[in-house]
């Protein structure tokens, strides 16, 4: 059972649904035609602490509501390269060239600029993915690790799979929309919880900002906007057809931490709004937990040994 017991689950619960019930906000912030989300997963427990989803027209499979990760999906990505760094496949300082279909309109939303030919060290090429979320480069990455983007997804996909989720499927490294590119909100926030602990992941998207070619690259998140968050990793997504989406590792005061994730806003601002609060709901269980903790341990009686009969 949870550390935090089945009173707090209760009360965890009713905050949720009360905070969940007003249609004014559901109305401006859900993008009204994919699945929308929220899930915390407690990682020290592993089990979901909370979950909403609301299934859109076309947005679920097998009675399964399905999310479009976006760019949190190359989370993902830089796991599946440390595979193969640690396999001694690639390594850091591998130069990557890049292909024209690298430079294709395709992933013209957000790039690093690259041109046909251009060469980046995979080191600088993960840093510049995480903290600027280039979909040129998630190319590029894919074809210098796996010799094109379709044999990359492949190995994305056998690593979900040997993890044991059923309900992930990735077709490119980026997070661009496809249909066969989804997964369900409770094995995504389990793949952020998962891939947080992967040091390669951690080094990249834990991180402030990366300097490239001269200039710094920050990602726009709350995770440098907001005090609350005392974020491990975080990565934001965004397409059309799945709204703005938001993933982070979040530890709490007492060091507990919970992968929170939200999906399907139209708006981010919306989005971060509910994050927070997602945040402030664990923390406050977190000081509860902890002043619950401290009150059993001054109410335990403390045993005074009886004098010895020479003493009497």
């Amino acid at each position: 059972m949870s550390k935090f017991g089945k009173k707090t689950k209760a009360l965890l619960a009713a905050t949720f649904l009360a905070a969940a019930a007003s249609p004014a906000v559901m109305a401006d912030s859900w993008n009204s035609h994919i699945a929308y989300a929220e899930i915390i997963y407690d990682m020290q427990n592993q089990n979901v602490l909370h979950l909403k989803t609301e299934c859109r027209s076309g947005a679920h499979q097998d009675k399964t509501c399905l999310v479009y990760p976006a760019s949190i999906t190359k989370l993902v990505t830089v796991a599946v390269v440390s595979e193969q760094i640690k396999a001694g496949k690639i390594t850091l300082d591998t130069v990557l060239k890049t292909s024209k279909r690298a430079t294709d309109r395709e992933y013209n939303s957000i790039t690093l600029g690259l041109k046909v030919g251009d060469q980046i060290t995979l080191r600088d090429a993960l840093g510049v993915l995480a903290k600027k979320s280039a979909n040129d480069v998630a190319v590029v990455i894919a074809e210098g690790v796996a010799g094109s983007v379709e044999e990359f997804s492949k190995m994305m996909n056998a690593y979900v799979e040997e993890r044991g989720y059923t309900n992930t499927k990735f077709s490119n490294p980026s997070g661009l929309w496809s249909s066969g590119h989804y997964s369900s909100p409770d094995e995504m926030v389990r793949i952020i919880a998962d891939v947080s602990k992967v040091p390669l992941v951690h080094s990249y998207f834990g991180v402030e900002s990366w300097l490239y070619a001269g200039e710094t690259y920050k990602a726009k998140t709350i995770m440098r906007s907001s005090n609350q968050l005392n974020a491990e990793i975080c990565k934001t997504g965004y397409v059309a057809k799945s709204g703005s989406n938001l993933g982070c590792v979040h530890k709490t005061a007492s060091g507990h931490e919970y992968s929170i994730a939200v999906f399907g806003f139209r708006r981010a601002k919306n989005r971060d709004s509910k994050f927070l609060e997602l945040v402030s709901m664990v923390d406050n269980l977190d000081r509860k937990a902890q002043s619950r903790k401290k009150i059993a341990t001054n109410a335990t009686p403390t045993h005074v040994k009886e004098p010895p009969p020479s003493a009497l």
